[in-house]
């Protein structure tokens, strides 16, 4: 992973590989569950944030477009 970062609910948010960010609940047993949400062909996603309400998650690209994208945190 490149980045990642925590919601409120608990749910980890990790930028995978140039493209994607994937959300994963984390198990009783300290592993991460299969991905529950793919955010799949970005431009070089660089840094993660959730709104405080939990609503939104934004994701900074890095790539040619160089903006803030903001995704719902539950579809």
């Amino acid at each position: 992973p490149r980045e990642i970062c925590f919601d409120t609910s608990e749910y980890l948010w990790v930028i995978s590989g140039q493209s994607d960010v994937i959300k994963y609940e984390i198990l009783s047993s300290g592993n991460l569950s299969v991905p529950l949400l793919t955010i799949p062909q970005l431009n070089s996603p660089l840094a993660l944030a959730v709104s405080p309400n939990n609503y939104k998650l934004m994701v900074m690209e890095g790539g040619t477009s160089q903006q803030i994208k903001v995704f719902s945190n539950y579809s």
